[in-house]
């Protein structure tokens, strides 16, 4: 994959693997932080765009901490440092006992800095902040 742009965080509320919905903050009254869900508390990614290069298609994707802390550290290495989005590089993300609690994700980067084809980089600029995406799904969820 490669990652278009800057994680931004955003909060959901599961059950028993089932989608709750979109933590849009206690104070806001969002209706999960209740008794009744004191086992759900919310958990955080970060979304992104990317380019998925199976496809090659544009998508939104909710990654994990642990994903976006090891693409900061791609970010410092010497090797393989950056210091803008889109990255110069794709990533292979590879997640070892995928859909447990004891899943184990690496990030792998690839050596060759291919740029980003206009037609590439035409579609991700037409595309929504995630900031907005984020704040749609907010307010949708309090409706």
């Amino acid at each position: 994959m490669r990652v278009l742009s800057p994680g931004e965080p955003t909060a959901s509320h599961f059950q028993n693997k089932k989608f709750l919905g979109t933590c849009y903050g206690v104070e806001k009254g969002c209706p999960f932080h209740t008794e009744e869900y004191k086992n759900s508390p919310a958990k955080v990614k970060f979304l992104m765009y990317i380019i998925d290069r199976k496809d090659g298609q544009i998508k939104l994707a909710s990654m994990p901490y642990i994903i976006v802390k090891s693409i900061g550290a791609l970010q410092e290495n010497q090797d393989y440092a950056f210091d803008e989005i889109p990255m110069p590089y794709d990533i292979t993300v590879n997640a070892k006992k995928a859909g447990t609690i004891e899943v184990e994700y690496t990030v792998i980067p690839s050596p060759k800095l291919i740029p980003l084809t206009q037609e590439e980089q035409n579609e991700f600029l037409k595309l929504k902040p995630i900031k907005e995406i984020i704040e749609r799904m907010k307010e949708k969820q309090a409706l």
